[in-house]
């Protein structure tokens, strides 16, 4: 039996990896069960390894289950984190230190055992259906079949490379790109909400400071010419500053932050124009006119 078994497993496997496989499909037959071993290829790329010996079901569960436990922890981290921060980040951070441990280490434990039960069940089930279509289904047929099968998928592989280098290829360019257009977006929101507040201002200039109508100013929003203005104005009375804050609606690092416009006044009273700088946004972040004088483009 055990040499019958012998010739269906190279025929499954292919003479190629067969020296190496069969002899521990064989043991494992003995012992009437798998045992763990250490497998490089499952270690180094698993995924790939799976479609290459045509494990699709195999193969699909490990692309889709990590997907789903890391979904699932992305789902549930934030209510964790709001009863206690810093108890929740390092129980996450263990987690995740293990589930990528386990990823790692218990493929290439078990990935022989898994290509055993693979190679045995569709050695039956090419018997059953040669069976079911009445061809023959002596030994001789069944590794004449297994023979003619393909035994790896180039094709897969092929698709596993490209993919794997696109991904890390995309994964290279979101590194650059996202943080660079996040610095765009920024920019062109603090921008916009200088060029608002300016419009309103603006209109100010030449006139006496006992003129202007600051309550006009106090407690409204930046423009009065688009429905999402960028934040809304507020007068400080006793020295006649603008500062703009930003709803919290816009971005993140700007929620709420402020520029602060000052009146630039002539000895006879008069607004000149108006000076800009915020003291919560950083310099890069803000157009040149409001830039702090140490900062560098």
């Amino acid at each position: 039996m055990s040499a019958e078994m012998e010739e269906l497993y190279r025929a499954a496997v292919g003479e190629k990896k067969a020296e190496y496989y069969v002899p521990r499909f064989l043991a494992f037959d003995d012992a009437g069960k798998g045992s763990i071993g250490w497998h490089w290829p499952a270690f180094f790329v698993t995924f790939g390894w799976l479609l290459w010996r045509r494990m699709w079901a195999v193969a699909g569960l490990y692309f889709v289950v990590p997907s789903i436990i890391m979904f699932g922890m992305q789902m549930a981290a934030p209510f964790f984190i709001v009863d206690n921060p810093e108890s929740a980040l390092i129980s996450l951070g263990i987690f995740f230190l293990l589930f990528m441990l386990v990823m790692w280490l218990v493929p290439p434990l078990f990935a022989v055992r898994v290509y055993h039960g693979h190679t045995k069940e569709r050695i039956k089930e090419l018997k059953a259906k040669r069976h079911r279509k009445g061809l023959d289904t002596s030994h001789s047929a069944l590794v004449a079949a297994l023979e003619e099968q393909p035994h790896v998928s180039k094709l897969a592989l092929w698709l596993y490379l490209i993919l794997f280098v696109g991904v890390a290829g995309l994964g290279v360019l979101a590194a650059v790109a996202v943080p660079a257009y996040q610095q765009y977006a920024l920019r062109a929101k603090v921008t916009t909400g200088y060029m608002e507040a300016q419009m309103r201002l603006i209109p100010h200039s030449g006139q006496h400071m006992d003129e202007v109508p600051w309550d006009t100013l106090d407690d409204t929003p930046s423009s009065n010419a688009t429905a999402k203005p960028a934040g809304r104005l507020r007068v400080d009375h006793k020295v006649h500053s603008v500062y703009l804050t930003f709803d919290k609606s816009e971005a993140s690092q700007v929620s709420e932050a402020q520029l602060k416009f000052e009146p630039v006044v002539g000895d006879d009273g008069i607004i000149l124009g108006w000076t800009c700088s915020s003291p919560d946004i950083e310099d890069r972040y803000l157009p040149k006119q409001c830039r702090s004088d140490e900062y560098e483009d």
